[in-house]
């Protein structure tokens, strides 16, 4: 299988959409328009037409703000991994369930969502990010990778990533919220 894997950049905002428009979800799904924003903008839910949403998400691209990996199939995009500096995600930082050290800029890497388009999953591919996020987030200086799972473990759309793929990967559970469970992994020593 061959998979490239491409950091999200500056002028990729059109490989973005593909993903989420023609690739990742079934033809109408409402979660095409998410484009990852509650992750970064505190207020997300006001946009709510598909056309602001998607405006918000280019601007995200274009300023470097928003940040991942765009997993590929020849020229096909078939995943999205959105992962960054935790000091990057505002609605993160301020939510206390998801607290783990005072977020500072190079302290923490996170992983908010891995996605993989329906017809793509169950091949490895989440393994894949998850090795190039953390290979990546070594190189980078990080100190720790975290990861938000879903603490309901049968609700059908798991996009933070499963917990077994973070417990495969090493992290440690530190605690279960109402919402989500924090996973942890030290990246130094």
């Amino acid at each position: 299988m061959d998979i490239a894997i491409r950091p999200l950049g500056p002028g990729m905002a059109g490989e973005f959409f593909r993903y989420f428009e023609e690739c990742a979800f079934p033809w109408g799904d409402p979660r095409s328009n998410c484009y990852c924003l509650e992750s970064r903008l505190p207020d997300e839910q006001r946009l709510q037409e598909p056309f602001e949403r998607r405006a918000a998400a280019k601007a995200l691209i274009d300023s470097g703000r928003m940040t991942g990996y765009l997993l590929y199939h020849g020229e096909r995009p078939v995943g999205w991994c959105n992962a960054g500096d935790k000091a990057g995600y505002p609605p993160v930082c301020e939510n206390p369930e998801l607290f783990t050290v005072k977020p500072r800029p190079g302290l923490n890497k996170i992983i908010y969502c891995l996605d993989i388009a329906e017809d793509w999953q169950g091949r490895g591919l989440a393994g894949l990010a998850m090795s190039r996020f953390l290979t990546d987030a070594r190189a980078q200086g990080f100190a720790y990778a975290e990861g938000y799972p879903f603490a309901y473990l049968l609700y059908a759309w798991q996009y933070p990533g499963p917990v077994r793929l973070y417990e495969a990967f090493g992290f440690s559970f530190l605690r279960e919220g109402s919402l989500s469970r924090v996973y942890q992994k030290e990246l130094t020593g």
